[in-house]
């Protein structure tokens, strides 16, 4: 499961999309937080929630809630950033973002090493613009490929990767506004 982006600031939307590199076609699926009854148990709310015996590898993604979760931590619902349902167990877990979520970033799983528990920094999350901000820590913070998956060469925009020095977690890669052309004409006074 890679370059996903689960994100909500009290309602729910994602970019991307979950890529299963789970033999045997079990269940890993990307969910969207802050939905009562979404994947996993009723009226729970995962990033990513693994169920089975699969061991699937999720790597670039960003798994967020900018609000920190203020909805289902509020009924008590269990809501996690990764989710596995037979665990705990290691599995191939690195360069994703997890922040906000109102039960703890994981359950049963071991973070990455190169796993982030902060804020994305999106440009405007309340309007639904989930793109990453020039301030973001998931910039050049990702990586092109691990533990023989080569991941995509494009984002969500279809702009290619990377931009900068390296590849950005989850699905959007950031781009640099162009600078503006400014043109000075002398000024001539009679």
């Amino acid at each position: 499961i890679g370059m996903n982006l689960t994100a909500s600031p009290g309602g729910a939307a994602g970019l991307g999309g979950a890529g299963g590199n789970h033999p045997g076609g079990g269940s890993a699926e990307a969910g969207l937080p802050g939905v009562s009854g979404g994947t996993g148990l009723p009226g729970s709310a995962y990033g990513i929630y693994i169920g089975f015996s699969d061991q699937p590898a999720v790597v670039n993604n960003i798994l967020a809630i900018p609000s920190v979760g203020a909805q289902a931590a509020s009924n008590g619902a269990a809501q996690y950033g990764i989710y596995y349902a037979l665990g705990p167990v290691t599995l191939t877990l690195d360069y994703n973002t997890i922040y906000g979520w109102a039960s703890g970033s994981y359950h049963n799983v071991t973070p990455g090493s190169h796993d982030l528990q902060q804020d994305p920094r999106f440009v405007n999350p309340n309007q639904g613009d989930y793109h990453l901000a020039s301030a973001s820590p998931c910039i050049n913070a990702g990586t092109s490929s691990f533990s023989g998956l080569t991941l995509p060469a494009d984002d969500i925009d279809g702009d290619a990767r990377p931009q900068g020095a390296g590849y950005e977690m989850g699905a959007d890669e950031y781009v640099e506004a162009a600078p503006q052309a400014r043109i000075y004409l002398p000024l001539v006074v009679k």
